[in-house]
């Protein structure tokens, strides 16, 4: 649960590009939970690959924002891995 770069579309960034506040290497909050809401979302579809968007809400934590059945290669590019080199590691 640490934060990697950030993407705005174009180029990968360490910092907010707004307030400019350090991004890389920040611990996310409530990892854990984001973990076990994501294998419970996981286990609820059986479609075998989802893409979970989560927010974090400062009083109640993560929420869902929606589930995504046919992700995306941008999440890819975003961090710079293909999806083969997470799910073997």
């Amino acid at each position: 649960g640490v934060l990697g770069k950030a993407y705005d579309g174009k180029n990968h960034l360490d910092h907010h590009p707004d307030s400019k506040v350090t991004l890389e290497g920040r611990q996310i909050p409530f990892w854990t939970d984001i973990i076990d809401i994501s294998h419970k979302v996981y286990d609820s579809f059986p479609f075998g690959y989802l893409g979970i968007d989560v927010a974090l809400d400062q009083n109640k934590g993560p929420l869902i924002l929606e589930i995504n059945v046919r992700p995306g290669l941008e999440i890819q590019n975003v961090n710079q891995v293909g999806i083969n080199a997470l799910l073997d590691g």
